[in-house]
């Protein structure tokens, strides 16, 4: 086993949400399952940063390990010390800085110095900065916090953005499917709440432009259908009815609709 500190890629000191974080987004990265064609690779690191995590975070195996090196123990818990870069005004540093500013949750200080660096490097600040898997983990962080702040167009935009990074390379996809189901679940439901029928109806193309199974689909058609329907286009509504029904007879709300349609069809009939 070598240094646990370096291979979890924290400073000794650091605290417990900092070992943490640094853990889950390592295990990620380098699961054999997310490693195709690189298992036994992938195996030996993933062992290597499970055993670092497990002395890090037991006060037991810390101390031995640190008695072991000839590092003495500190008697009181040292306090938290900043990654290297924070000392550095480089571009590759503050876009570093970034990326473990939304590791621990600190968001808004993240973006203000993503607003900082794009006014000196422009708008590519963390594109042109960051290596692609570290790009991935920061444009997927920042995807996340949008999503939760209820931008759901800018979310969906940097998912699209990961999506498009990672389907660039064929190992390490370790986003890849969180990512597509993030985008349906924002072009399904989410975002046809908050807009009008004509850009529902281009979130639904979206959403299928991701590949979907039959059940997503008929949910899709029925929600097309509602969306044609709060258009005025009566006959185009009951035709992606049709065909929700079609992919699932047992759809829920098909009958509500149905009952709509139906009726509008009899209004236009007189």
């Amino acid at each position: 086993m070598g240094d646990p500190y370096r291979t979890l890629g924290v400073a000794p000191g650091a605290t417990k949400d900092e070992i943490r974080a640094a853990f889950r987004r390592l295990v990620v990265r380098f699961h054999p399952d997310k490693n195709p064609g690189r298992e036994g690779w992938a195996g030996r690191r993933f062992c290597e940063i499970v055993e670092a995590y497990e002395i890090l975070s037991d006060a037991d195996r810390l101390r031995a390990y640190e008695s072991r090196v000839r590092r003495p123990a500190a008697s009181q818990p040292a306090p938290p010390r900043r990654p290297y870069y924070f000392d550095l005004d480089d571009p590759e540093s503050r876009a570093r800085q970034v990326l473990y500013l939304l590791l621990h949750r600190r968001v808004a200080e993240a973006d203000a110095t993503i607003a900082q660096e794009e006014g000196r490097w422009g708008p590519r600040f963390l594109r042109d900065h960051l290596e692609r898997e570290d790009l991935v983990d920061c444009l997927f962080l920042l995807a996340e916090a949008r999503e939760g702040s209820g931008l759901l167009q800018a979310a969906a935009a940097l998912y699209e953005e990961v999506l498009g990074l990672e389907t660039r390379v064929h190992r390490s996809r370790h986003f890849f499917p969180e990512v597509v189901a993030r985008l349906k679940a924002l072009y399904v439901r989410r975002i046809p709440r908050t807009v009008g029928p004509e850009e529902a109806l281009r979130s639904y193309d979206r959403a299928e432009a991701l590949g979907v199974g039959r059940v997503e689909r008929g949910e899709i058609e029925k929600k097309r259908a509602m969306a044609f329907f709060d258009l005025g286009e009566i006959g185009r509504a009951a035709a992606c009815l049709q065909e929700a029904l079609r992919l699932n007879p047992r759809i829920k709300g098909a009958k509500r609709i149905g009952e709509k349609i139906r009726f509008a069809e009899g209004v236009c009939e007189r």
